[in-house]
């Protein structure tokens, strides 16, 4: 799977997520946000090791 494909379906799944919780209020909108920058931190750092280890 690319890299691109990877990063879109985390992000399509984590708004799937949240949008099946029903109403919204400002903490669920920042806490949708500090996940996907979260995410996107954790992705960068995965593909930085395994780009070092081979």
């Amino acid at each position: 799977m690319n890299n691109k494909q990877v990063l879109i379906s985390g992000l399509i799944a984590s708004f799937v997520s949240s949008v099946a919780a029903g109403s919204w209020n400002a903490g669920d909108t920042i806490a949708l946000l500090i996940g996907i920058a979260m995410f996107f931190v954790l992705l960068l750092a995965f593909l930085g090791w395994y780009s070092r280890r081979q």
